[in-house]
């Protein structure tokens, strides 16, 4: 299927900003498409900066893990500030998850941000020289790949075309699923649904 590199956007104050161009999921990675986005106040974007200046979580063993765990939350606000949280991570991180981003694993779902925290002590200073040691071989590979891929027309196409390939007399459109329970003897599922049961 065709994909495209998504422009996330955010709704703040009753509007959608899309994300600011560079940013990595959770880091920003130029500085004036930062500075010029309404999605942050000047006191936020600040804080986003001084990241680098940010001291690294003191190292210890967890679950025989050299990293510790930590939640989204605690990782985001402590490296990023809590604007940085509750305006990107939050909504970003708990749509991809379909989950509460505050109780979400650092290491599960930022598993890359973290180890660069560990590895060079600020995520942003490890965003930098990965980008200098790949600019190399970007050169020779062409550009790198988008941080996010999704189809080209949205996910929302994947369910029309779905809908498409199943026999017409075996869907059931714009009804919401209640429950679904196993049929063990017919060796098939019952699919109770607000417009009614159907096997």
């Amino acid at each position: 299927a065709p994909v495209s590199n998504s422009t996330f956007s955010l709704v703040r104050d009753q509007r959608l900003h899309p994300l600011p161009a560079g940013f990595r999921m959770i880091a920003p990675t130029q500085t004036w498409p930062l500075l010029r986005s309404p999605l942050f106040s000047f006191r936020g974007k600040l804080r986003l900066l001084l990241e680098p200046w940010i001291p690294r979580q003191v190292s210890r063993a967890v679950d025989n893990q050299s990293i510790p765990d930590e939640s989204v939350k605690s990782f985001v606000v402590r490296r990023f500030g809590r604007e940085a949280f509750d305006r990107v991570a939050e909504p970003l991180l708990g749509g991809l998850f379909v989950a509460d981003a505050a109780e979400l694993s650092a290491r599960r779902a930022l598993g890359p941000f973290v180890e660069l925290e560990h590895r060079h002590g600020s995520v942003l200073r490890g965003l930098r020289a990965a980008a200098t040691s790949a600019s190399g071989t970007a050169r020779e590979s062409g550009p790198p790949a988008p941080a996010q891929l999704t189809l080209k027309h949205g996910l929302g196409s994947l369910i029309g075309r779905l809908a498409e390939e199943i026999p017409p007399s075996w869907p059931k459109l714009g009804c919401a699923v209640k429950a679904i329970k196993p049929e063990r003897k017919q060796k098939r599922w019952q699919i109770e649904t607000t417009s009614g049961i159907w096997t």
